[in-house]
C-alpha cells in the first residue's frame, strides 16, 4: 500500500498525512537514534490491531511520483539537519509529567515566525497553536511532551543526564524512553513546512502539545479547559507514534483501531501486620497481593473473549520495610489497555471485584481506584 502523491492545492487532511509521514520517516531514521531496551520502549498505548500493519517507505519517491511530491521530499530533506538538532535537544532535556515547563516554552519558540498563533499554559503546561489559511477543513495535529522516570544508559553524546523529583518526592532519572522527543520533532517540522507551503492548501491547522500523557491525565485537562470550544473544532485529528519494531525508513498503518485506551488503577491491599516469625497472628497483605496479581490475569485469560484485545499489567508492587516484619498494607499499580467501552467497563469492574474479595478475619476492606485514563481509544 502507498499514499497517493498530491497535486497542488490538494485537501489539507491528505497533505497533512503525507507531510507527517515524510517527517516521521526522516527523524526516526537518524543514524544514532538510541536502540535496545534502554531506548525506545513499547509505547503506553501499544498497537492492538487485529491485522498486521501495512508498511510503506518514503525515503525516495517512486519513479512515477508527481513533481509536487519530489519538491516536498526535497524540502523535508532540507529540514533534517535542523530537526536533528531539535531532536537531540529534546532528548537531552526531558521533563516528567506535570513538569513540562521548559519543553512547552521550547516548542513555542520553535513555532515563532511560522504564522501560528500560540496559546501557552492551556490545560496545565499544554500548548495550542492555530494557523488560519482561508476556508476549508480544520485539522488537529497532536504531540505529547512528557518523559518517563527512567535512567538512560545508552551512553550517547546527547543522552539524558536529567534527574528530577517525581510526584511522590522520589529522585529519579528522566528519559524520553517512549519516543515523545521524536513526536515533538515531527510536530515542529510539519508545522514549519505547512506554513511555508500555505499556497498549496487551505483550511485551519490546530497544533496541540499535550502535557501529562504518561499519567493519562493531560488530554482530559485540555478538554476541560475548553480545547474544542475556545479553538476551532477539528474535522480531523492526526497523531503518530514511533515504533522500534518497524524498519527505519518505513511507516506502518492499519485500517480501524491502531492503538488502545489506557486506564491506570491503584490498589491498596490492607492486612494486619506483625512479626515475620508469628505469621499466624497476622493477616499477610504480601501473600494476599501475590494471589491477587495472579487472579487478575484470569480477567484476560478466562473472562474475556480471546478475539477482544485486553491487557492487564501490574507494574508496581510495594510493601514492607524489613524482611522479618509483615506490613499492614501493600500497594499495587496497574495499567489496563482496552479497545471497546464494554470491555473497559467489564475489566475495571472485575478488578474492583477481585480487589474487594478480602478473606474473613479482622482486616480492613481493600481499596481500588482509577486515578487516570479515558473512555475512548487514544493515540499514545
Amino acid at each position: 500500500m502507498r499514499f497517493p502523491f498530491l497535486p497542488k492545492r490538494k485537501s489539507l487532511p491528505s497533505l497533512m498525512v503525507m507531510m507527517g509521514t515524510l517527517l516521521t520517516v526522516g527523524v526516526v531514521s537518524i543514524g544514532d537514534r538510541p536502540s535496545g531496551p534502554q531506548a525506545l520502549t513499547p509505547s503506553r498505548s501499544r498497537v492492538l490491531a487485529s491485522t498486521p500493519p501495512a508498511t510503506t517507505s518514503f525515503r525516495n519517491p517512486p519513479h512515477h511520483a508527481a513533481p509536487w511530491a519530489t519538491d516536498l521530499t526535497s524540502r523535508v530533506e532540507a529540514e533534517f539537519p535542523a530537526l536533528e538538532g531539535v531532536y537531540k535537544h529534546l532528548h537531552a532535556n526531558p521533563e516528567l509529567s506535570y513538569q513540562e515547563i521548559r519543553t512547552a516554552a521550547y516548542l513555542a519558540k520553535q513555532l515563532a515566525g511560522t504564522g501560528f498563533a500560540v496559546t501557552p499554559h492551556f490545560g496545565g503546561h499544554g500548548l495550542v497553536a492555530v494557523f488560519r489559511n482561508g476556508p476549508g477543513p480544520t485539522v488537529l495535529v497532536r504531540t505529547e511532551m512528557d518523559a518517563l522516570p527512567v535512567e538512560e544508559k545508552t551512553g550517547l553524546p546527547y543522552a539524558s543526564k536529567v534527574r528530577a523529583r517525581d510526584s511522590k518526592g522520589n529522585e529519579v532519572g528522566v528519559m524520553h524512553a517512549c519516543g515523545h522527543d521524536v513526536h515533538m520533532t515531527c510536530w515542529i517540522g510539519t508545522a514549519r513546512l505547512l506554513s511555508k507551503l500555505k499556497d498549496r492548501w487551505h483550511g485551519t491547522l490546530v497544533f496541540i502539545a499535550q502535557p501529562a500523557e504518561e499519567v493519562g491525565a493531560g488530554a482530559d485537562e485540555m478538554l476541560r479547559a475548553g480545547l474544542y470550544t475556545k479553538f476551532p473544532c477539528p474535522n480531523y485529528c492526526l497523531a503518530l507514534h514511533c515504533d522500534p519494531q518497524q524498519p527505519c525508513g518505513h511507516v506502518a498503518f492499519t485500517p480501524g483501531l491502531a492503538m488502545a485506551n489506557i486506564d491506570m488503577v491503584d490498589i491498596t491491599v490492607r492486612g494486619k501486620g506483625g512479626h515475620g516469625a508469628w505469621p499466624h497472628m497476622t493477616i499477610d497483605p504480601v501473600v494476599l497481593s501475590a494471589r491477587l496479581v495472579l487472579d487478575l490475569q484470569t480477567l484476560v485469560s478466562r473472562e474475556n473473549n480471546p478475539t477482544d484485545p485486553l491487557v492487564v499489567t501490574v507494574g508496581t508492587i510495594h510493601g514492607g520495610v524489613k524482611p522479618n516484619v509483615i506490613p499492614n498494607e501493600v500497594k499495587l499499580q496497574l495499567t489496563v489497555r482496552t479497545t471497546r467501552d464494554l470491555t473497559r467497563k467489564r475489566v475495571l469492574d472485575g478488578i474492583e471485584r477481585m480487589a474487594k474479595a478480602w478473606p474473613p478475619g479482622p482486616t480492613r476492606r481493600p481499596r481500588a481506584s482509577t486515578p487516570g485514563g479515558t473512555g475512548t481509544p487514544r493515540p499514545s
